[in-house]
């Protein structure tokens, strides 16, 4: 049978055209499929959004809102009264920051407040304490007219010196010394420090001179020179000073030199407000005491050498005319003022003032009360509850006066 190229050649290429149409076909249908498998939205749309990534935004959440809170108490701890830093208080997180924390701002606000009110009203109470120790006594029958603490023991300063002057006046009225005579100053004395006339080695006064330098002016070198003129030597005189406390009753005072500055070796001097008002008023068995102790300048060098007071109650409260001041660091102000008014005469000492000025107003006050609510020889007592609370007693039931509050003062 003869072969038909003709007809086996249209059969393959019939295959082939079917092939390739059944390949076109099939491209046709998985184009689709694959459109959609690389579309996002429909993956999105036909498939359910995963548990993990709704938990990834949960926690998202609440860490944002949990770095809000922390930034929200930061700011607040930072800032007392929680005021928005310049440029975010318009912004509504600052405002509401500012409208939440009010509350704790008033709060903090108030508290703070009164701990100030309550450190000012402690600083006031310490300074409207006036005193550390007071007496206020009669000069004729040695009567307390009023005491603070007086057997309290504390640094008489340059009170230390109406020992040594009473010392040198009862020799002087014993006929031992003379006032006329000189006192020569030497290498030991001109150093001492603190207030001085200047006396050079070898330099004389009269002993007259120098007294009025002790009690006028404080002069430490004069003081030096005379002790060392009476006794031989500034120890030896100490020794004749407490022997003479120890003769007076002044049972709470022990002396290590004759003019009250610091002692280098720790041992200050030793005393209390009564004993000073027993030194006080013997003391003022003697005239010239009073005449020079009243002055408020004083002449020596043959009148070319003026002194001025340390007294600055002398000329500015009725009747003053003496005596003392005293002053040192560890001490504080002290005095022994004296003051006669009506044919009476009172003592009042007043130890550790903070400043001269507040002991000046407290030792006024102190005479002015002495001399208008109490009677000599009276015995009844009454407490003095003041605004400077100073717990002491006058020996009178009459009502006093009240006192004025003493102003802070400055070093004389």
């Amino acid at each position: 049978m003869p072969r038909n190229p003709t007809g086996n050649r249209s059969s393959g290429w019939l295959g082939w055209l079917i092939l390739l149409i059944f390949l076109l076909g099939a491209s046709l249908c998985m184009a689709p499929l694959c459109a959609l498998a690389q579309d996002p939205q429909a993956t999105k749309a036909n498939k359910p959004v995963p548990q993990a990534k709704k938990t990834n935004s949960s926690s998202a959440g609440k860490t944002t809102q949990g770095t809000a809170k922390r930034r929200s108490s930061a700011a607040t701890k930072s800032s007392p009264k929680a005021t928005p830093s310049p440029g975010s208080i318009g912004a509504k997180g600052s405002i509401q920051l500012k409208q939440k924390s009010e509350p704790t701002s008033k709060a903090s606000s108030t508290t703070s407040t009164k701990g100030r009110g309550q450190t000012k009203k402690a600083g006031q109470a310490k300074r409207l304490e006036p005193f550390r120790a007071a007496v206020v006594m009669d000069a004729a029958t040695g009567h307390v007219v009023y005491a603070h603490d007086p057997h309290k023991k504390l640094v008489p300063a340059s009170l230390t010196k109406m020992m040594l002057v009473l010392v040198v006046m009862e020799k002087v009225r014993a006929g031992k010394l003379r006032l006329s005579e000189p006192v020569t100053a030497s290498e030991r004395t001109t150093g001492v420090g603190g207030t001085q006339i200047d006396l050079k080695p070898g330099e004389s006064l009269p002993l007259e001179e120098m007294l009025q330098a002790i009690l006028v002016r404080s002069a430490n070198d004069a003081a030096a020179t005379v002790a060392e003129h009476v006794a031989g030597s500034q120890a030896r005189f100490v020794e004749l000073m407490n022997q003479r406390a120890r003769g007076l009753g002044m049972s709470d005072t022990l002396f290590a030199n004759v003019h009250g500055l610091p002692a280098q070796n720790g041992h200050d001097n030793v005393s209390t407000a009564y004993d000073m008002a027993i030194l006080a008023k013997a003391l003022l068995r003697f005239p010239e005491i009073l005449h020079w102790s009243s002055q408020e300048v004083a002449f020596i060098r043959g009148g070319s050498y003026p002194i001025h007071t340390t007294n600055k109650l002398l000329g500015r409260c009725q009747g003053v005319d003496g005596l003392k001041t005293g002053f040192v660091r560890k001490a504080g102000f002290n005095i022994a003022a004296t003051a006669a008014r009506q044919d009476r005469r009172l003592i009042a000492v007043v130890m550790g003032s903070p400043s001269s000025e507040t002991r000046n107003h407290a030792t006024a006050d102190l005479l002015s009360r002495g001399f208008n609510g109490a009677e000599a020889g009276s015995t009844s007592v009454k407490k003095w509850s003041s605004q400077e609370n100073t717990r002491g007693h006058y020996s009178s039931s009459a009502q006093l006066p009240s006192q004025k509050q003493p102003s802070p003062g400055t070093r004389s």
